[in-house]
């Protein structure tokens, strides 16, 4: 506890004045579901993170660059879950992520899990989810942390740390050791000179409300 208190002193004193670029995050089609190949609508509407692997493994072929586009897809179909059925929502969400995890898949497709990280953490810190599966919440939100790490974008990196420290302050009452580790790990997201200087406004209110 006693590091992050440091760490976040250090970015709120050291971050560089200015403005980050805006995160201009493109909104799920209304028929993403339909949209999905069969195989997969049908793996999506399970809400079996197995089965979508599988369904996305075998339909792109080996092709990274298709794997990636099919996360995509489905995690835009997560999004139209939300409302609905925030749990199914965020179990395919999950494994959507599952997905640009691996490296091939980054390095294939860099633009689609921009798109998967930047949805999933829309997903992760919605008030619905934070509520109904906190756990798979946070799970979540680590798990597009260290794939925005991966990421050459300092704004997709502040903006999911972002996403993440606000849902450790929703689930601070009910899951605290969580909520504490969730907003160490958002901190650290930033505590880059590469985030702090190239995302300087969401880097500050990222340390800031880790600090509360």
């Amino acid at each position: 506890m006693m590091h992050l208190r440091r760490l976040i002193s250090a970015l709120i004193a050291t971050v560089a004045l200015g403005a980050s670029l805006p995160l201009v995050l493109a909104q799920p089609a209304a028929n993403s579901i339909n949209a999905l190949p069969p195989a997969l609508r049908a793996a999506v509407m399970s809400g079996n993170s197995q089965a979508i692997t599988q369904a996305i493994n075998t339909l792109s072929g080996g092709d990274n660059s298709r794997r990636g586009a099919l996360a995509a897809q489905v995690v835009a179909a997560a999004e139209q879950m939300l409302a609905t059925n925030p749990q199914g929502a965020i179990q395919v969400a999950t494994a959507a992520v599952n997905i640009v995890q691996s490296t091939p898949v980054q390095t294939g497709a860099p633009v689609q899990t921009q798109s998967v990280i930047t949805a999933a953490a829309r997903i992760f810190v919605s008030p619905a989810v934070a509520q109904s599966a906190p756990s798979q919440a946070s799970a979540l939100a680590a798990a597009t942390l260290q794939v925005a790490l991966a990421t050459s974008s300092p704004s997709v990196q502040a903006s999911v740390a972002s996403s993440a420290v606000t849902l450790a302050e929703r689930i601070v009452q009910t899951n605290p050791a969580a909520a504490v580790q969730l907003a160490s790990q958002a901190v650290q997201a930033v505590a880059t000179t590469q985030v702090s200087q190239g995302a300087p406004v969401q880097t500050l209110e990222v340390a800031t409300a880790a600090a509360r």
